[in-house]
């Protein structure tokens, strides 16, 4: 009788790995307007809503100026003291390769008060030294 000798070969390959890839932060700008025009006492507040903490924000103004670093690592971010302008806020999260994201937003004022000079209306007073006189100036704005 033969003899078969039976061998079992079993090879487990076991594979692991994970690719993480990171958008660019989302960001959401809110902005409060100045209160009187050139007051600059409005402000904005960008919040990241996609994004890996902890992050850095940077604020720029319409001229592209950059006016404020918050490095608080905080996702939300407020620059106060604005006066009407386009404002910019550039985050740079700790995701893959540190993303940046943008957004921008604008803080708004009343408009000026422009005199008429056109219409003003004097009315001499009645007598010198007499206070009666009268001085009608309008307005817009």
């Amino acid at each position: 009788m033969k003899k078969y000798l039976q061998f079992s070969l079993i090879i487990i390959l076991s594979f692991a790995f994970s690719l993480n890839s990171y958008a660019q932060p989302g960001i959401t700008i809110s902005t409060s307007n100045e209160s009187c025009n050139q007051k600059c006492d409005g402000s904005a507040t960008a919040t990241v809503v996609i994004g890996v903490g902890p992050y850095i924000n940077q604020w720029y103004d319409g001229s592209s100026n950059n006016f404020f670093t918050d490095t608080s690592s905080s996702p939300t971010s407020t620059a106060t003291g604005l006066c009407a302008d386009t404002y910019t806020c550039v985050v740079t999260d700790q995701g893959d390769g540190n993303q940046q994201g943008s957004n921008s937003g604008i803080v708004s004022g009343p408009a000026a008060i422009v005199l008429l000079s056109s219409q003003t209306v004097v009315t001499e007073s009645n007598c010198n030294g007499s206070c009666d006189g009268r001085i009608k100036i309008f307005a817009i704005g």
